[in-house]
This record gives structure tokens, sequence and C-alpha cells, in this order.
């Protein structure tokens, strides 16, 4: 965690936040330094009714409410050993077995960390980051945003954070609420290397290990990653400039509270750019907070694209961001790679959008 990012960004206690006030964190403790990175330390609530710790783990602040539930949910993710040989690995994973914690989140982050860095893999370069080009796409329907803080919203292991930063001169933040997946995005920002497994079928993985290049090292001084949840964010209104939200609208428990969040954590003139291909699981989203994927009984036969829009449209009574204004979309295809020998395919729904200046 940079200190700069923290002072700047000033994030407020994940609990107190729905609160008639909101009470900014401070860095109580520090343990491990590592340049201008926070590597371990905790940052405390300043509410004297509260108090709540949230830990920093290997550069990553954890600023979720329900601390207890995740440490207690996924343990392998917070007490994860050092990097190990490859060989030690395959031995351990190999025990575990298919469908242990352990093996669920290797596969995790061997597919979104392959997906995210693969292209640049000197040895056996992958195809382009699908999310990366999903980006480019909205970058280029949204009007330029005004200078200022980013933000990416379910960043994973980082690279479209890393190409936000290098676009602009200000900060960037990534967050993701996937601790795993953001442990390779913060290393990568403090060691200047990516390192993750490449699953090639079955149990059997290759650790890929390689530099960045110059210009992404060129933006590592400007971003930073945190582990936060989307559905309760640690952020006053009116701090972002710029959000990007890519194929998180179907991992939330609720996509209206998301869409509205992007209404308030934008400024006036602020650009968002949101992408969903609507693959809706009842594990992340209930059934009836989906958009469209069910109901084709009614006007709009179960399609998605429209009731994602009434979101921001403020004539309609299902309008969740009435300050947000759709301006373009398209549809993008992209591809996840599941090992050697599989891929998934999907097309996303891209929109962008601008906050207006004068508010509902």
């Amino acid at each position: 965690m940079r200190r700069e990012h923290l002072e700047t960004l000033a994030p407020v206690c994940p609990v107190c936040r729905d609160t008639d006030h909101s009470f900014p964190l401070r860095l109580a403790a520090v343990w491990a330094e590592d340049g201008e990175h926070v590597v371990e330390g905790v940052l405390h609530c300043s509410n004297s009714r509260c108090l709540r710790e949230y830990p920093i783990l290997d550069g990553v602040p954890v600023l979720v409410a329900n601390l207890r539930a995740h440490v207690q949910g996924n343990p392998g993710a917070f007490f994860a050993p050092a990097p190990m040989h490859p060989n030690l690995e395959s031995l351990l994973g190999d025990c575990a077995g298919p469908d242990s914690p352990f093996e669920r989140q290797r596969r995790a982050v061997a597919q979104y960390a392959r997906d995210h860095w693969g292209a640049l893999d000197p040895r056996q370069p992958g195809p382009a980051c699908p999310a990366l080009g999903v980006f480019e796409t909205g970058r280029g329907l949204a009007p330029a945003a005004p200078e200022g803080p980013r933000v990416e919203l379910g960043c994973g292991p980082g690279r479209v954070s890393f190409a936000l930063a290098a676009s602009h001169p200000g900060l960037t933040l990534g967050l993701d609420l996937d601790l795993s997946f953001l442990r390779v995005a913060a290393r990568a920002l403090r060691t200047g290397r990516v390192r993750y497994p490449r699953r090639r079928v079955g149990l059997v993985y290759d650790i890929v290990e390689h530099e960045l290049p110059a210009e992404l090292l060129a933006a590592a001084p400007r971003l930073d990653f945190w582990m936060a949840d989307a559905m309760a964010l640690p952020f006053g209104p009116g701090g972002f400039q710029e959000i990007v939200s890519l194929h998180l609208l179907d991992c939330v428990s609720s996509p209206w509270t998301h869409a509205a969040s992007l209404d308030t954590l934008l400024a006036p003139g602020g650009v968002a750019i949101l992408g969903c291909p609507y693959d809706w699981a009842t594990s992340a989203t209930p059934i009836e907070a989906w958009l469209g994927g069910h109901s084709q009984r009614g006007p709009e036969g179960g399609a998605p694209e429209a009731a994602l829009r009434a979101l921001f449209d403020p004539a309609d009574p299902r309008c969740a961001a009435p300050n947000l204004a759709v301006v373009a979309s398209a549809d993008v295809r992209w591809r996840v790679t599941l090992h050697d020998r599989a891929e998934l395919h999907y097309t996303s729904d891209v929109l962008a959008l601008q906050k207006r200046r004068f508010m509902a």
C-alpha cells in the first residue's frame, strides 16, 4: 500500500460508511516496508465507537466490513505460504486433489493471471489480454475524463489497472475482493516482475515469471492495489474522475447497487466504462436481481440489454444512477482460457457513461 494513495484517496471505514458520518482510516502500525510500499501493517477506524482493524498483507490493505467471515471462508488466501519449488507445489496439489480449496484457488489464479499476463510471457506468449481489449474499446467510446484519480473495480490480477495508470499522470487504484488475484498484482507492482501458475491440463501447472514491459514499469509509481467489496466501497462521494468496471456487474449481489455506486463515486463530468456478458450465477447474484436472463414473459422478453440501460434512465422506475448518461455502447467478443486445451467465449455489452455536470 502506498502512503500517497492512502492520503489522497482518504478511505473511510467500510463498517461506519453507512452511518451519519464517514470515519477515515488511519495507519496505526507498520511492520514491514519496501521502499514506498507498506507491505505489512494495520489500519484503524478513527471512530472511537468502532476502532476496527484492517490488515495490510503483501502490500494489499484489506478493507472489508466482515473481515472475520472473509478470513474464515478463505484461509488459504490469507495464510498463503511463500512461493515454493514447482515440483513441491505439484506434489502437494496431487495430494490435495482436484476438488480441494487449494486446487480451486490455484485454478482460478492460473486462469485469470494467464488471461491478464500471458501475452507478455517471453517463452510461450498467449493471446492478447481479453479484458484489455474490452477496456480499450470502452475507452474509444467514452469522452476524455477530467484529470484526477482513476479506479478499476474488479481488477483481478491487475493488467487493465496498469494500462489505466499508464494512460494518465494521476493516481490509479485497482480494487478486487479476491486476495489471491491481488497478491499477483501487488507483487508485480513492487518487484516489476509478474509470477503466476499456468495450467496445462488437469493438475499440471508451470510457473511463469517474467519482467513487466517498460511502459508498465513507468506507470507503477502511480498505481496501487487494495482489497474492497464493490457493494461497500470505502470512499466518500465524487472522489474519482474515471471508473472501470469490466465483467463485475454479473458477479455482485445487487447490480442496482453497483450502478448507484458508480453514480456516487464519480465526480461531475467523470467517465465510467462498464462491461458485462450477463453470465449470471446464483452463487453471486440472486435470480431476482438479474438484469434479464429470466422472466421472458415480461415486456422485454428477458433481454438484459434494455434492463441494464434502464438503470441509467431517469424516466424509468428501475433507474439506479440518474446522473449517469449512456454516451455509447458496443459488443466486444473476448475469450477466457481454462487450460491449454479449453476456452470459453463471451460477448460483452460495453457501455461508456458520463456523469452529468448538473445533477438530477
